[in-house]
């Protein structure tokens, strides 16, 4: 008896097992003092890249769970695994000024943007509750336009003023 045997789309069978990339690159390993395609593990095991010719690296710092540039920006996840639960948060320096996208819930609960200073003390953002409405929020804008520059937002006991 003769058996047949027909070729087989390894990308297919792979992603049928659960495999979203085929195999080849799957099992590339990259250790420290290696180097591919201008990507390296640095000493604190991160993916970095070659300088750029302004002298940028993008740093993937998978312990820290953030993106970062040379530039002094960073790309953080604040999620809960598995939950919904955070976003990430794009900070220019350290957190001094930051974007952040978050929700409180995968789709069910609040979401929100945030612009705010590196305490939270000072925010402007869009806010959707539970009930799905909509709203601009804003937290510690001053409450007097004492010392404030022109086109400055001031809180006057509940009504937005602009020096």
């Amino acid at each position: 008896m003769e058996k047949k045997t027909r070729p087989v789309d390894t990308r297919i069978r792979q992603t049928r097992q659960g495999y979203a990339v085929p195999r080849r690159i799957r099992e590339l390993r990259i250790g420290p003092g290696n180097e591919v395609g201008g990507w390296h593990i640095d000493d604190g095991g991160a993916f970095t890249s070659d300088e750029d010719a302004n002298g940028f690296r993008i740093i993937l710092d998978a312990a820290n769970t953030e993106i970062s540039f040379d530039a002094g920006v960073r790309i953080k996840n604040t999620s809960t695994p598995f939950s919904g639960v955070g976003g990430m948060a794009i900070e220019h320096g350290d957190g001094v000024v930051s974007v952040e996208v978050s929700g409180d819930g995968d789709g069910l609960g609040s979401q929100q943007v945030l612009l705010k200073n590196a305490s939270g003390s000072v925010y402007v953002g869009i806010q959707r509750d539970l009930a799905g409405d909509t709203r601009i929020i804003m937290g510690g804008l001053p409450s007097s336009p004492v010392g404030l520059s022109s086109g400055t937002v001031w809180n006057d006991g509940g009504t937005l003023k602009i020096v």
